[in-house]
C-alpha cells in the first residue's frame, strides 16, 4: 500500500516561514469568480456615480439611476454581472440654447405624474388629476403666483414662464364658483399668451347658473380661452326637468324633460359656438338617476352638436354624455 502525503494549503510546514500575503489571499486564489465579482461591482458603482444622462433626468432626479442585472451562467452555475458596453458621454450644451420646442418637451417629461398636495392635504399628480381651484380660493391663495405651480418654477426667472406655459397647456382646471372663475382669469391674464394655452376646463356646478343673467360667466371664460379643446358641463337633474301634476285627485307629481332649445336659452349655451377650437364636450348629470333628466341631457348634446355642424365652416365636435352617482355623505365625529 502506497501512502501519498499532500500538504494542506493554508498550513505550511513549521520549518518554512509562511509567505506574507494580503488578507483573504487564500480565498481570492481559491474563488477568483467571487473576488472578481466584488471588483466589478465596485467598478459599476463608480460608473453609476458619474451623473445624469439626459436633461430630463437632470431636471427631475439630478443623477442617472441605472439597474445592474445579475445573471446566472447556465454552464458554470456561477453568479456574474453583465456590464453594458460603455456609452460615450453626451455633450451637454447650455439649456437655454436648445430649441424652445425641445425645452417644452423636457419640462413636460420632468413634471408629468409628479406628486403634489392641495391645501387640504389631498395628494394629486401633475397632468393626471384636475386642479381644483376652489381649494386654493378657500385659503386665499395669490392668483398671480398660485401654490399649484411646481417648485421648479422658482429655479430661474428665465425659465419660469416656459414652465407655467407647460402647466397650463397640460392641466385640466376645475371651476366650481364665480370666485374660482375670477381666480383663474386673473392667473391666465397675468402674462401674455396664457389664455391661448388653456386646453381643458371643467365646470362642476354649471347648472347653478342663475336665470335672468344676460351672460354666463363660465361660458365667457371658455370663449376667452380661444385655444380650448375640451369642456365639461355638469348638470344637476332638477334644472334638466320640471314637475307636472298627474292627477288633481291624489296630487301626484312627475318629472318631465325640458326641451333642448329651452335649456340652450336658459344657460346661454349659444355662446359655446364661439369656441372655434373646441373638439370635445362632456355633459355630465349628477345626483339621482332620473330617466327624464338623462333624456334631456342627451337631447341637449345632440342639439349642440348640430349647431356646431351648421357653422361656416362646419366644426366637428364630439359630445359625450355621462352620469355621476350621488356622492356618499361624509360622517363627522365630534369630540
Amino acid at each position: 500500500m502506497v501512502v501519498l502525503t499532500v500538504p494542506c494549503r493554508g498550513h505550511p510546514r513549521h520549518d518554512v516561514p509562511a509567505p506574507v500575503t494580503a488578507p483573504y489571499a487564500f480565498y481570492e486564489e481559491q474563488f477568483p469568480l467571487l473576488t472578481s465579482l466584488e471588483s466589478k461591482a465596485a467598478l459599476i458603482s463608480k460608473n453609476l456615480s458619474t451623473g445624469a444622462r439626459t436633461w430630463v433626468e437632470v431636471v427631475r432626479y439630478g443623477a442617472l439611476k441605472t439597474a445592474v442585472a445579475a445573471v446566472i451562467d447556465d454552464n458554470k452555475c456561477s453568479p456574474q454581472i453583465s456590464i453594458p458596453n460603455p456609452e460615450p458621454e453626451p455633450e451637454f450644451h447650455n439649456f437655454m440654447q436648445l430649441a424652445r420646442e425641445l425645452r417644452l418637451v423636457i419640462w413636460d417629461l420632468a413634471m408629468r405624474d409628479e406628486p403634489y398636495h392641495q391645501p387640504n392635504g389631498i395628494g394629486m399628480r401633475y397632468f393626471i388629476d384636475p386642479i381644483a381651484l376652489r381649494e386654493y380660493v378657500k385659503v386665499g391663495d395669490d392668483p398671480i403666483s398660485p401654490n399649484f405651480l411646481p417648485a421648479i418654477c422658482s429655479v430661474s426667472e428665465a425659465t419660469k414662464e416656459e414652465i407655467i406655459a407647460v402647466v397650463i397647456e397640460g392641466s385640466k382646471f376645475m371651476v366650481a364658483s364665480i370666485k374660482d372663475n375670477a381666480f383663474l382669469q386673473t392667473f391666465l391674464k397675468a402674462a401674455p399668451g396664457r389664455l391661448e394655452l388653456c386646453r381643458d376646463l371643467s365646470f362642476d356646478f354649471f347648472s347653478r347658473f342663475p336665470y335672468g343673467y344676460e351672460k354666463n360667466s363660465d361660458l365667457e371664460l371658455a370663449v376667452l380661452c380661444n385655444g380650448l379643446r375640451t369642456i365639461k358641463l355638469t348638470f344637476h337633474f332638477e334644472p334638466l326637468t320640471y314637475l307636472v301634476m298627474e292627477s288633481e285627485d291624489n296630487m301626484t307629481l312627475s318629472r318631465r324633460a325640458r326641451s333642448p332649445n329651452e335649456l340652450l336659452e336658459n344657460f346661454k349655451l349659444q355662446r359655446l359656438l364661439d369656441c372655434r377650437s373646441l373638439k370635445n364636450i362632456t355633459i355630465e348629470q349628477t345626483s339621482q338617476h332620473v330617466m327624464e333628466a338623462s333624456r334631456a341631457a342627451n337631447d341637449l348634446g345632440e342639439l349642440i352638436k348640430t349647431k356646431f355642424s351648421q357653422l361656416s365652416p362646419p366644426q366637428h365636435v364630439g359630445v359625450l354624455y355621462t352620469r355621476q352617482a350621488p356622492r356618499p355623505r361624509r360622517l363627522y365625529t365630534y369630540y
